[in-house]
């Protein structure tokens, strides 16, 4: 409140010092008597604002923009005190929607959101409130469409029987008693019966004459019925039927309107049975009795099957060392005679040549022994020769030997990788269904491919002319990468079972007769986790470490000397494999009230 009103203050010192010469055309140049007019309500309005007063400022800083356009701060001020009024409203309608009204809270979102279209979060409470507004479908499974039966309408009185004679001739009396018609189907058969009671309506009249004559009856009109041997065939002909149509609420897919039509038929025996699961409907045809017990059964069925939302995270860190540090000594030695090798080396051709140019150009004579061992190993030393490389030589005469001293090496090499990886996998899967995730690729394993065995003329014209088309081999795909698969049991609102399968497969770089190599790492098992409760399936931890001494032997088993007459290597790997998953109970079992539910009735 401080920032507008300070903000229309210096606006308002402002003003004069530009708008005095407005930028405008004649025919939009505000008159003098408007450029005053707007000018007091600008003041008006801020004063307004500095007491609170949001709603009125904003509507005389708004009467002030129409009458003068070219002021720039009465457009500021005019738009800061919208704000407010547009945050006032919509807080205004986040507290009626608290307190459960609804419509309130929407007159005051919309007002809001006329006042500012592009307010995002006016909109989407609004949309809240329209949506809180509207019927709620109940929990319940829902009749769509029934059949009235018909139902008979006696008279209201009381009666005395005492009758002895023929069943059928009972019936008659009965029906005459209570002013309805009694036609008596053919099944019914005659024997005597004795009925005595006292001040009795048609109901219990009706139900003591048929226990006492085996039968049972139906409405045929309000004063028509209709009598029959109580016999199964007879009851399944005769008896009146209700048609319901049930809405089936939350009914994930077809199958589970497949379940519940299966439980119908074999709990209540039902025939005539049909499911649209376009609609998500289930038409039930039965006895009276029947469909009571059907509505009330379907009453109490859950109306969804229980969902759980699981967040699965896979941690995995690996990292590795390669070291190599020390001197590379040579290990081997070649010991040769001079003059042998010197012999064997002038008896080739190119050899001689080399002495022959070497004598005629006076660099040798027969007295400079040395100079012909130097110069010959100077010339040869692009030559596969024993003079090739450095050598020493001892000894004298014949027995004059050389010794090549191969080269030495300084190795100081540091090779390090560290990979981190970081999976999140949010998943929702329904009571005893599982769900599956597969996070990589699908790689082509070769398992065999087609040739001729033996050639013929015509395998022949095809290879020669190029058109040969070898059979297209088989092969099958491996999943690579992470798979994921867990069915969850829920156990109401307090803990969930997991049935969980985990599998990381992938390629290790190495074949066997020309198939890949596949590193797999599994787990499976059950755990039972709490909701919300964060478990942990899988905690891996593997480490190995391989050092590596290459030097002289002796020497470099002696501590201090080892490090400059040997080279030492190591190689140091570490692996970590975390997963932990957190199940959320997004719905589970509703409970169902115990109170009356009214089903149409229908006739005996």
């Amino acid at each position: 409140m401080r920032v507008l009103v300070t903000l229309a203050l210096l606006c308002s010192l402002a003003a004069g010092a530009w708008a005095k010469k407005p930028a405008c055309g004649d025919a939009t140049c505000p008159t003098k008597k408007e450029r005053k007019e707007a000018r007091k309500l600008y003041q008006a309005g801020v004063e307004l604002a500095a007491r609170g007063e949001e709603q009125g400022a904003y509507e005389k800083l708004q009467r002030a923009t129409e009458l003068d356009a070219t002021r720039a701060e009465y457009f500021t001020a005019r738009e800061m005190a919208r704000q407010q009024v547009v945050a006032e409203h919509v807080e205004r309608g986040n507290v009626l929607m608290a307190q459960k009204l609804p419509a309130a809270a929407a007159a005051e979102l919309a007002t809001a959101l006329r006042m500012d279209p592009g307010n995002a979060f006016a909109a989407q409470r609004l949309g809240d409130a329209a949506a809180e507004q509207k019927p709620q479908v109940p929990p319940t499974l829902q009749i769509v469409e029934e059949s009235r039966p018909v139902e008979v309408q006696p008279a209201k009185e009381r009666h005395d029987f005492d009758f002895r004679g023929d069943s059928r001739q009972l019936w008659q009396q009965v029906a005459q008693a209570y002013r309805i018609g009694a036609q008596l189907d053919d099944s019914v058969t005659t024997r005597q019966v004795r009925m005595t009671v006292q001040g009795v309506d048609f109901a219990t009249a009706a139900d003591i004459a048929a226990r006492l004559t085996k039968t049972f009856w139906v409405p045929l009109a309000a004063n028509q019925i209709l009598v029959a041997a109580d016999t199964p065939e007879a009851r399944r002909q005769l008896q009146p039927m209700g048609l319901h149509t049930f809405y089936v609420r939350n009914a994930g897919s077809p199958q589970e309107l497949t379940e519940v039509l299966g439980i119908l038929r074999n709990i209540f025996d039902i025939r005539y049975a049909s499911l649209s699961p376009a609609q998500d409907t289930l038409t039930v045809r039965a006895p009276q009795a029947t469909m009571q017990a059907v509505v009330r059964f379907l009453h109490y069925l859950p109306s969804g099957r229980p969902q759980v939302m699981l967040d699965v995270d896979v941690y995995e860190v690996n990292r590795s060392v390669l070291r190599s540090l020390g001197v590379g000594l040579p290990l081997q030695y070649t010991l040769f005679n001079v003059p042998s090798e010197a012999r064997n080396l002038l008896s080739s051709g190119s050899g001689q040549d080399l002495i022959n140019q070497l004598i005629a150009s006076g660099a040798i004579n027969q007295g400079n022994v040395s100079g012909v061992e130097a110069l010959i190993a100077q010339f040869l030393s692009g030559q596969t020769s024993i003079f090739s490389q450095p050598f020493a030589t001892f000894g004298g005469g014949t027995t004059l030997s050389g010794l090549v001293v191969p080269p030495a090496s300084l190795t100081a090499s540091l090779n390090q990788s560290s990979f981190r990886s970081l999976t999140h996998i949010t998943l929702r899967a329904g009571d005893n269904e599982p769900a599956t995730l597969h996070i990589g690729s699908r790689y082509p394993i070769l398992n065999a491919t087609f040739a001729p065995i033996y050639n013929t003329p015509a395998i022949a014209q095809v290879l020669g002319n190029q058109s040969y088309q070898a059979a297209f081999p088989s092969f099958t795909y491996e999943d690579l990468g992470l798979t994921f698969k867990s069915t969850p049991q829920i156990h109401g609102d307090e803990a969930v079972t997991l049935n969980t399968e985990l599998s990381v497969k992938q390629l290790t770089g190495q074949s066997v007769n020309g198939v890949p190599v596949l590193s797999n790492r599994e787990y499976k098992g059950a755990i039972r986790v709490p909701n919300g409760s964060t478990a942990i399936m899988i905690g891996a931890v593997s480490e190995s470490e391989t050092r590596g001494l290459t030097g002289p032997p002796f020497l470099s088993l002696i501590p201090g000397v080892r490090n400059f007459v040997s080279t030492t290597n190591r190689n140091k790997s570490e692996n970590e494999l975390l997963i932990t998953i957190t199940p959320h109970i997004v719905r589970g079992y509703d409970a169902r009230d115990e109170g009356e539910i009214v089903v149409p009735s229908g006739g005996q």
